[in-house]
């Protein structure tokens, strides 16, 4: 039997989650990284995903662990191969799911982490350290209290391709600005194992939204 042709196309925010799944399945699809900065951005991520997806052919599945990502998604469409992104909200998601089925936890008062959101020029450690040359300390203050009031903890994603210590010395400084304690909650990131290991026989359960070339990403994709 042969094996479906496919192209994965992910956020640098799993990079080494799933540069780590590639080896332990043994999956030899190639994957193109997003730009960095189009992970703040779902209106540009749209944009950027509907030009590249226009050019790609001679592949079957497209696969994009992405999630919803803030409706990024939303309104995009493959014209010449079938779509796969996993049926949840955002990468968060994929990163908490667990194998079994677990449901992924998500605490409101939490502000999620793994040490791939403190790199590059627009991460949160960044915009902290351009804070603090910017402004005075009561004034950071502010923003911090404007940006993270709402929330309790930082909670890193422990997924074992990163080592959890010091990323979590890396943001103590920032946590303590923002009056906020520092959390680590385990992710075995199942999901993204799971659409790794289907794209042997290119057979996705319901955890998946498959879509056949030229159908567009809809909210109701993910409702159903």
């Amino acid at each position: 039997m042969t094996m479906p042709r496919a192209l994965i196309i992910a956020c640098r925010q799993i990079e080494k989650e799933l540069e780590a799944l590639l080896v332990k399945t043994a999956c030899r699809a190639p994957v193109l990284y997003l730009p960095r900065e189009l992970h703040l951005s779902p209106d540009k991520l749209r944009v950027y995903l509907l030009e590249l997806l226009g050019r790609i052919s001679n592949v079957d599945f497209v696969l994009l662990p992405t999630g919803q990502c803030g409706n990024g998604t939303v309104g995009i469409v493959s014209p010449h191969a079938s779509l796969v992104l996993p049926r949840c909200s955002d990468c968060i998601d994929i990163l908490l799911s667990m194998s079994g089925g677990q449901p992924a936890l998500r605490p409101t008062d939490s502000f999620f982490l793994t040490d791939s959101w403190l790199e590059g020029e627009h991460s949160v450690l960044a915009e902290y350290e351009y804070a603090k040359k910017k402004y005075e300390p009561d004034q950071v203050e502010s923003i911090m209290e404007m940006c993270y009031g709402n929330y309790r903890y930082f909670t890193f994603v422990d997924t074992g391709a990163y080592d959890v210590e010091p990323a979590c010395e890396r943001i103590r400084e920032m946590a303590a600005a923002a009056e906020m304690e520092i959390d680590v909650r385990r992710g075995e990131c199942a999901l993204l194992e799971k659409m790794l290991r289907s794209l042997d026989t290119g057979d996705f359960d319901d955890d998946f939204l498959v879509l056949p070339p030229g159908v567009e990403v809809s909210q109701k994709h993910y409702l159903s």
